[in-house]
């Protein structure tokens, strides 16, 4: 299979492209920046209708995107511009151009909001009532993306994420953060250790085994349909500090810094049945998780 990869530059994408290659497939990667082999812009509707049809490609696995929620709060019109709207114009691209393209949509848990969390975990028909502008604008494109695959009959599906983290994470996100921070202090380049809230809970899926659920999507997934991706275990983010410091070998103490405070958030436990259906499981305990993204800083 040869499979169109958007946002193909980023963290997910290269793992995509290492799993993809494990099972034969044919990758081809499509981004705005470094060296992709399409060049595409997600803002340009003309550039994303070229990258479909250049590619010629039997799936495609749409990552493109702004992926650190912050950012949403900064530039709220151009978040939605690529997210959202961004979303709209590939989909637009594959009905005219590539109709019978298996597409996968990668949108994200955020969609759901926190008004359930603490309950039973969150099926994929559960409402949609994101928390924050990051999450809105990946429910727009998840929404679009399943509307467009019921009224146009296209094989479009969606992936909701939870948290994942790996090997070559940018340090933006926490766990590569938290993982830059203890190795400077390992290597006596730091001597403080600069910590937000501690009581965040969150479920962390390897990288590596959420691309793998994206292959089992696009090879066996039905068409029209929003599959929940997460390992099914919430650790605080104290925790996962807790775990670099001995992967690391260091004793430093957390200190807060408002810098990178945020009030603690509950996030929902995703049902994950259906995906599993597919004979998708999480492999990669946490704790190799953490050890490969340490060796990775």
């Amino acid at each position: 299979m040869r499979v169109l990869v958007t946002g193909g530059e980023g963290f997910a994408a290269r793992h995509a492209r290492h799993a993809f290659a494990a099972r034969g497939w044919e990758t081809v990667s499509a981004d705005v920046a470094g060296s992709p082999d399409i060049r595409m812009d997600l803002q340009d509707a003309g550039s994303v209708r070229a990258a479909v049809e250049t590619a010629r490609a039997d799936a495609i696995l749409h990552l493109g995107g702004i992926a650190f929620v912050p950012v949403a709060w900064e530039k709220p019109a151009f978040v939605f511009d690529v997210n959202a709207a961004g979303t709209m114009r590939l989909l637009e691209a594959v009905r005219a151009a590539a109709p019978a393209t298996r597409v996968l949509c990668v949108t994200s848990a955020e969609i759901y909001g926190s008004s359930a969390a603490g309950g039973a975990p969150v099926k994929e028909d559960a409402p949609l009532v994101p928390d924050n502008l990051y999450g809105a604008t990946k429910a727009a494109a998840d929404t679009a993306a399943l509307a467009y695959a019921k009224h146009f009959s296209l094989a479009v599906m969606t992936a909701r994420p939870g948290n994942h983290i790996g090997p070559g994470q940018n340090p933006s996100f926490v766990t590569s953060a938290f993982a830059s921070r203890v190795k400077a202090i390992a290597e006596g380049r730091e001597t403080r250790l600069a910590v937000g809230n501690l009581e965040q809970p969150r479920d962390f899926t390897d990288a590596r085994d959420v691309v793998e659920a994206y292959a089992d999507i696009l090879a066996r997934g039905e068409p029209g349909t929003a599959y929940n991706i997460a390992r099914g275990e919430q650790v605080t983010t104290g925790e996962i500090l807790a775990i670099l410091q001995e992967i690391a070998g260091t004793h430093a103490v957390p200190e807060r810094d408002g810098r990178y405070w945020r009030p603690t958030d509950h996030h929902v436990l995703l049902d994950t049945a259906r995906i599993r259906a597919l004979g998708w499981a999480p492999r990669i305990p946490l704790r190799q998780s953490l050890e490969d993204l340490y060796a990775s800083i």
